[in-house]
């Protein structure tokens, strides 16, 4: 009997465990987040010691049993639960987490990493920052929201390219602005022109050489990789918004005269208008024109943008289409822009094949300012509407021909610099000058999942942008008749257009393998191949004489035929190049990571170039970098620190557009070539071209030193510290006259860039804390200083016209003379000369070095974020420190010599007399204003904080439509307001100096966004 009982007991306990093991399973899915899959994600079953993170496709595998829950976590994301049921295949999307508004993915363009596991120095710009703010380029937006990146826009043009520096400037002659990868294929700067700012997803600034080494010889400036929008996977989304605006010009502190004051200082110069009237006449003048007001205007703009995103289970597409037209300040000035994007991917073959396309299409229209910076009176707008008589009146002009016959009146008065405004009311009407922009852009990818640990991934990337310019002024404007009665010739004007375009491929192609050991050692492994073909064509040509009958611009029905009787009336000239570049990469990276401890991340890349000779043509890169997360280990157990983190890294990048930023410049430094041209007695002749193959890459090597911390998840901060050393620079070298050339190009001088980087944003009150109330406040700032650490010629310095090169000084410091005032005797300037003495002529040798140049040493931004119920308020500041220009606006303004022809500061009135000699404006026949302006009299400091954006706006609650619609209004206004010492109308530029410049506006704009479900 017991042996029976005994039989059936191990019966039912061999059925009970078979039941047991039957419940127990492999379950398996992938967690993404909008942005797609998520590498590093926790997947662990609740209430046991299981648990495994997901792979870089976001994919995991972890066993459990029915009725098991599985929590899933990610640093920044809310968490999220799955109930184990009969499936055994779950995915699951984690939305980003209410108290951490900052994107927590970042990637280099290659590869994706969580804050907590990234080694390099990269900041990172959410769309939420970038979204409806109303720039022209995204560029723009990002000025003063990245610490260490330094944006400038030196023109307030709409579609103005910004010029762009990460940690200081990175060379003396070659290109010193960073990469752009968009969705993965390097690009331009100028590209923003034609992208969609709504279609960004984020921005990564990759700022040390663990994130700018894998793109080597392209990557010693920085690299800026934007992503683009996604659709969410098992979702649909329509959204439609659209903003309108206005800008208006900023104001100006240079007191100009009046009508009357101008022209009493001409009677007392005895020049001018003013000079042929008496004082009751001058007294009782009745014209004051303000310039500005009428060759300005306040600009409208307008901007429609329709976006569809649709997802599946296994495929997803997000399609926009986006509509900007922008006014410039300046009646010529006009901008629009056309986008059509769609973003496509997904997976087939049970997710072993995934696919995805990235297409976009751009097309710009860009109406430009002429002769911006010049001194043409009859070309520059912005140099009529802030100098111009005030004693002018516009009702003056009628058409071009009258003006011509108003200017050549030798009766007149006004001499012709006078009638300044007059030409370009003129200008206005007979003036094109056309920018067009066209570029199709595109990617595609495909990978191949081989096993769950590894893969194979291609990606081709295709960039063509097409310009065309179209230039031309009619045959009845002012300066084609002046300029024709001037030459005796029957017909003036001229028409001048080109064409070019650049196209880029671009292909790369990978071996991934990624494991994890024992559940707490991960090690990720790529090797690459890349390979790049540019291709750049361009013609142009220009012709003299338009017949006023049939001319149309663009049209060349109106072109004159050249006169046999007299060729060189109407001069026809053309012009035609091809550029071709090639590049050939290998390259490796690997990544380890310790029990999300410590990690240790390093990467090789071997580039080869066209453009040096064959012993100098590749060039090696690498990087390595390591990190230690503090609140991981022991001793952090229970700290408020969800995040505490070190790293360190040190590595190397190159730069291979060593004369500019295009990579087709300089291709054949190293050849010995011939040059043709006139030779002696204007004969042909053939010119030695003296090359040195020794030319190479410059090299920049980056130390990086960083702590990120994320305290109760209110607090959130990063401390960079790091050294730039550039080697190898670009420079002309001085040879012996016996080869028939006194200098070559070649690789001598050295650069240094030190600087500190501070990030802080800090959520002073969350809305679980004051009943849906939220506080966010962020500053960023940092300092850079660069130091040039060798020059060729034995060290010699580089003097080029107000700026020096100088080994232990800062690159382009102002070399001028140093301002003593105005001497009492003569009401002449005065200069200290080297010795300390005074003169009124300084030499050459009185120049002294300022220590000051055109590069700010501090620069950042910081403001706060404001939500209540459903309204919400942002701002943003931006500063510069610690930066110099010359101001030649304001020394036209004060210039005597320039009586009777523009108008003048109202500083001029306190000009010196023999009974005014304690003055600080010189004598009305001063003789030596020249030297003035090359001294540090008009050397501003234009440092300068700035309101750079408000926005106001209020969210409807989605109730109110049934939950089919959500609506957000909201009103921004941008660049309101600015302190600085700079009088003139902006203070931001990237120049050494400034004159008659289109300043960047004011811009106040209403929209409404609308997203259907």
């Amino acid at each position: 009997m017991r042996s029976k009982f005994k039989w059936i007991f191990t019966l039912l306990v061999a059925f009970t465990m078979q039941f047991s093991f039957a419940q127990e399973k492999t379950v398996t899915g992938v967690v993404s987040d909008a942005l797609g899959p998520l590498a590093g994600a926790n997947v662990v079953v609740k209430g046991t010691n299981k648990g495994t993170t997901t792979d870089f496709n976001g994919s995991f595998s972890i066993k459990a049993n029915v009725g098991d829950v599985l929590m899933v976590s990610y640093v920044g994301m809310d968490d999220s639960t799955i109930v184990v049921g009969d499936s055994n295949t779950y995915n699951v999307v984690l939305n980003q987490g209410i108290n951490l508004k900052e994107v927590v993915v970042v990637t280099d363009g290659y590869r994706k990493f969580t804050t907590a596991r990234a080694i390099s120095a990269t900041s990172v710009v959410s769309s939420e920052t970038i979204e409806n703010r109303p720039n022209s380029s995204a560029l723009q937006t990002l000025q003063g929201q990245v610490a260490g990146f330094n944006i400038t826009t030196g023109s307030g043009q709409p579609g103005a390219i910004s010029n762009t520096l990460i940690r200081g400037i990175g060379s003396l002659n070659g290109n010193t602005e960073p990469l752009y990868v968009i969705d993965g294929v390097p690009q331009s700067g100028s590209s923003f022109r034609a992208i969609n700012p709504e279609d960004i997803e984020s921005v990564n600034v990759l700022k040390d050489a663990v994130g700018a080494a894998l793109y080597g010889n392209r990557g010693s400036n920085g690299v800026v990789v934007v992503t683009t929008r996604k659709a969410k996977f098992e979702s649909s989304q329509f959204t439609v918004s659209s903003t309108t605006g206005i800008s208006t010009l900023q104001n100006n502190y240079y007191d100009k005269m009046s009508a009357i004051e101008i022209l009493r200082i001409e009677k007392a110069k005895g020049n001018g208008f003013g000079s042929t009237l008496t004082d009751q006449e001058i007294n009782s003048y009745p014209v004051n024109t303000d310039w500005t007001k009428e060759l300005t205007r306040n600009a409208l703009s307008k901007t429609i943008n329709v976006a569809f995103s649709n997802g599946g289970k296994k495929n997803r597409s997000y399609t926009s289409l986006n509509y900007n037209e922008t006014q410039g300040l300046a009646e010529v000035s006009n901008f629009s822009r056309v986008t059509l994007r769609n973003n496509l991917d997904g997976s087939v073959l049970d997710d072993k094949l995934e696919y995805g396309t990235n297409i976009s299409i751009g097309l710009v229209k860009d109406d430009r300012v002429p002769s911006l910076g010049t001194g043409g009176v009859n070309q520059n707008p912005m140099l009529a509407s802030l100098v111009s008589l005030p004693y002018v009146s516009p009702d003056l002009y009628t058409n071009g021909r009258a003006l011509n016959t108003i200017v050549r009146n030798p009766a007149s008065p006004i001499p012709l610099l006078g009638y300044t405004p007059l030409l370009i009311q003129d200008l206005n009407q007979n003036l094109t000058n056309r920018f067009n922009e066209f570029q199709i852009f595109g990617s595609g990818f495909l990978k191949y999942n081989i096993t769950k640990n590894l893969n194979i991934k291609n990606v081709t990337g295709v960039d063509y942008t097409q310009f065309t310019t179209l230039s031309s002024q009619g045959a009845e404007g002012f300066n084609a008749v002046y300029f024709a009665q001037n030459d005796g010739k029957p017909f003036g004007g001229f028409q001048a257009e080109s064409f070019q375009y650049d196209s880029q491929i671009v292909n790369t192609f990978s071996i991934n393998y990624e494991t994890t050991i024992a559940e707490k050692h991960s090690l990720f492994l790529s090797g690459f191949v890349e390979g790049l073909y540019g291709r750049n064509k361009s013609f142009n040509y220009n012709s003299d004489g338009l017949d006023p009958v049939t001319y149309y611009p663009g049209d060349g029905a109106g072109l004159v035929p050249e006169d046999p009787t007299n060729v060189s009336w109407y001069n026809r000239t053309v012009g035609s190049a091809l550029s071709k570049a090639m590049m050939l990469s290998y390259f490796a990276t690997a990544d380890y990571d310790y029990d999300s401890k410590y990690g240790v991340t390093a990467s090789f890349r071997r580039d080869g170039t066209y453009r040096f000779a064959e012993e100098n043509r590749f060039g090696n890169f690498w990087s390595v970098g390591g990190r230690v997360n503090l609140d991981k280990l022991g001793f952090m157990e229970g700290s408020n620190f969800k995040m505490l983190k070190v790293r360190a890294s040190y590595g190397s990048t190159g730069n291979q557009n060593i004369a500019g930023q295009s990579i087709y410049a300089a291709p054949n430094s190293f050849k010995d070539l011939y040059a043709f041209g006139n030779a002696y007695n204007s004969t042909i002749g053939a010119f030695p071209v003296i090359g040195n193959p020794d030319v190479k890459w410059e090299t920049t090597y980056t130390t990086n030193f960083g702590i990120d911390m994320n305290y109760k998840n209110k607090l959130r901060a990063s401390l960079e510290l790091y050294e730039k050393k550039a080697k190898d620079l670009f420079n002309t070298i001085n040879t012996s006259s016996i080869s028939g050339t006194t200098s070559i190009l070649g690789n001598l001088g050295g650069l240094r860039n030190r600087g500190v980087e501070l990030s802080v944003n800090y959520d002073l009150i969350s809305p679980k804390e004051k009943n849906g109330l939220y506080i966010n406040v962020f500053a960023n700032g940092s300092y850079n200083k660069n130091e040039i650490t060798e020059l060729p010629n034995n060290n010699e310095d580089i003097i080029n016209g107000n700026t020096i090169l100088e080994v232990g000084e800062r690159v382009d410091q102002y070399y001028v003379y140093k301002y003593a005032g105005i001497n009492p005797n003569t009401g002449n300037h005065l200069f200290y000369t080297a010795d300390g003495n005074l003169t009124e002529t300084p030499d050459a040798a009185d120049r002294y070095k300022t220590g000051k140049n055109r590069i700010p040493e501090f620069q950042g931004g910081f403001g706060f974020n404001i939500d209540y119920k459903r309204f919400y308020l942002s701002s943003q500041f931006n500063f510069v420190q610690g930066v110099s220009r010359f101001d030649f606006d304001l020394s036209s303004f004060s210039d005597p010599n320039s009586i009777g022809q523009f108008n003048l500061s109202r500083d001029l009135l306190n000009y010196w007399t023999p009974s005014n000699r304690n003055t600080d404006q010189p004598s009305l026949n001063v003789s030596n204003q020249g030297f003035a302006e090359e001294s540090d009299r008009f050397l501003i400091d234009a440092s300068y904080l700035r309101i750079r954006n408000l926005q106001l706006g209020y969210n409807f609650p989605s109730s109110f439509f049934k939950d089919k619609l959500s609506l957000k209004v909201f009103a921004s206004a941008e660049n309101i307001y600015t302190w600085s010492k700079w009088r003139g109308w902006d203070a931001e530029s990237p120049r050494a100096g400034d004159q008659y410049q289109f300043p960047t506006p004011k811009i106040y704009t209403l929209g409404i966004q609308m997203n259907f479900n």
